[in-house]
């Protein structure tokens, strides 16, 4: 009996045998297979370079510095050894253990970037390291490196690394947890193109992390490149002119194509600061400077525009035949609509007295404008505005354009749930009120005006054809406002006289816009006169009146780009 019961017992722990191998070998095998091959096999990363910019010239705006990164494999990483990897590459030991530690519970398997651009000395003791200790890579990678520096910061822009929580965004579209993403300028815009396809490398381990051989590689695509029509060299010049006491926007515009051939924004900063740990405190610095250097002038704020908005009136009038070449109003220095109603001054306290149109715009007559602009209204100004483009952002790819606002009466009944008062169109005809434009808008403006009226749209890509467009108003108009503008630099009251270039004749507009504390100062036109080339714009924050600083910078401009285009010419010819 007592055999009898031991025999059952063996019969039983043998069925639960065979159970459990069958459990093992037929019904999960495939699982624990996979799971065996998991801890066997490890995906190394090859990060691809990201695409170069290059200036108009072919200079290098932005490029790549092989480099080597230490990463670990927390799943694969003996914990034991954070400290004497934290002295290779001079880290703080306590902060990089509870970095791996939150990567185990993260993604334990992904390769934890530890440090980028380590030196050789690091890179040999490493090497060796990780012939003992399992879970230690050493990848070849690039570093951006931007070798202008700070002259094409706000064109170019920066890259920074990803957070979690874009991460997690994109895994699926092939993004790495040690990326880097553009964060402004080109390398935001056009990320996608520029940033590469990653590879890889598939390796076998051994039981303690440690590489055996490997099994598979795809070799990463190199991202795309970028041409733009900016050129460093006529930037670097007009950068060397500034005196940053301002924040500065200036836009050198090519009117017969709308190339920008320089875009400069003050303050400035080197984007170089964002990729070497180095120079965090300089970066910190710059991060809480209430300048807001990181901000792009040209594109991504709005002004008043002030009485470089009278052109645009003017050619309104015309147009529409309100007024001719030859119209006279009076300026006594201040206007009023009613005797109850504020008054409007000019900057002239005496008046200009009886004042034409080449006049009123030469010497930047308020009243001139005060009375036309109630004679056109604020629907017909506002309509205009929008045929030169403003309201709307112009489209360069750059993140962050702002589209200015064009006000009207229906605008501000929908908005502010108010009506629009007479006062509010003589505001406007000015340059001031609601009105909102950027620097480039005004660049666009005097392009037109250098062109009679042909739309070339401001780009930065040189792969990019934009299609022509034109302004509906009548070619003479075009011509009187050229004139006009002529007597504004040249005339012996025109407020421009400071931005007379040395060796041929600008058209232009001075503005002074009116703000809290200090104007801003203005300057908008095109050289040469006689054969329009360019399209320029000057605008000095809180800098005062236009025809002192913005015109005073806007001539020593004209003059840099005729030495920069004779020597270029005489390069062309060689």
């Amino acid at each position: 009996m007592r055999e009898r019961i031991v025999e059952t017992i063996i019969y039983c722990m043998m069925g639960l045998l065979l159970a459990g191998f069958f459990n093992l070998q037929i019904r999960h095998g495939n699982d624990y297979r996979r799971m065996s091959e998991r801890n066997r096999i490890r995906t190394i990363p090859i990060v691809a370079g990201r695409g170069r910019i290059y200036d108009r010239e072919g200079r290098i705006l932005a490029d790549n510095k092989p480099i080597f990164n230490v990463s670990v494999i927390p799943d694969d990483f003996d914990q034991e050894y954070t400290r004497q990897i934290a002295d290779i590459v001079s880290l703080d030991a306590d902060a990089l253990a509870q970095k791996i530690v939150r990567a185990r519970h993260r993604a334990g398997e992904e390769p934890l970037l530890i440090k980028k651009d380590i030196s050789r000395t690091a890179f040999y003791r490493l090497e060796e390291l990780s012939t003992l200790v399992g879970g230690i890579t050493i990848t070849q990678d690039s570093l951006r490196f931007y070798p202008e520096g700070e002259m094409v910061c706000h064109v170019v822009g920066y890259i920074g690394k990803i957070n979690e929580k874009e991460y997690e965004e994109n895994k699926h579209r092939g993004w790495l947890i040690n990326d880097y993403v553009g964060r402004l300028g080109v390398e935001k815009a056009y990320d996608e193109r520029i940033r590469g396809k990653p590879g890889g490398r598939q390796i076998e381990v051994d039981a303690h992390g440690r590489e055996l051989r490997t099994l598979s590689k795809k070799e990463p695509v190199l991202g795309e490149d970028i041409h733009l029509t900016i050129d460093a060299d006529l930037q670097r010049r007009i950068v060397e002119l500034i005196d940053q006491k301002y924040s500065i926007a200036i836009c050198v515009v090519d009117v017969h194509t709308g190339a920008i051939l320089a875009l400069v924004s003050t303050p400035l900063f080197d984007p170089n600061m964002f990729l070497d740990p180095s120079r965090r405190d300089e970066l910190a610095g710059a991060l809480h400077d209430q300048r807001h250097p990181f901000v792009n002038r040209t594109i991504s704020l709005t002004y008043p525009p002030g009485s470089v908005f009278k052109v645009l009136i003017g050619l309104a009038g015309l147009e529409e035949g309100v007024i001719n070449s030859g119209t006279i109003f009076h300026c006594s220095g201040v206007f009023k609509l009613n005797d109850r109603a504020r008054p409007f001054h000019c900057w002239n306290p005496y008046g200009h007295g009886d004042i034409s149109l080449r006049e009123a715009i030469a010497q930047s007559c308020n009243i001139y404008f005060c009375q036309l602009g109630l004679k056109l209204g604020n629907a017909r100004i506002a309509r205009y505005a929008r045929l030169f483009g403003f309201g709307k952002p112009i489209d360069l790819g750059l993140p962050y354009s702002k589209p200015g606002l064009v006000p009207d009466a229906l605008w501000k009944k929908d908005t502010l749930q108010e009506r629009w008062y007479p006062g509010e169109t003589i505001s406007y005809a000015i340059g001031q009120g609601f009105l909102a434009v950027t620097p480039l808008q005004i660049a666009k403006l005097m392009a037109i005006i250098a062109n009679n009226g042909r739309i070339v749209e401001p780009h930065i890509n040189a792969d990019e054809t934009i299609p022509d467009g034109h302004v509906p108003i009548a070619r003479k108009n075009f011509a009187i406002m050229r004139g006009c503008m002529l007597e504004a630099i040249n005339s012996e009251h025109g407020t421009g006289h400071l931005a007379q270039p040395k060796y041929f004749k600008m058209a232009g507009k001075t503005g002074t816009a009116q703000t809290n504390g200090e104007p801003h100062s203005w300057y908008a036109g095109f050289f040469p006169y006689n054969d329009p080339q360019i399209a320029l714009v000057v605008m000095a924050e809180h800098a005062g009146p236009g025809g002192i600083v913005a015109a005073g910078y806007a001539g020593k401009i004209a003059d840099t780009w005729s030495a920069w285009n004779e020597e270029k010419k005489k390069k062309d010819t060689v």
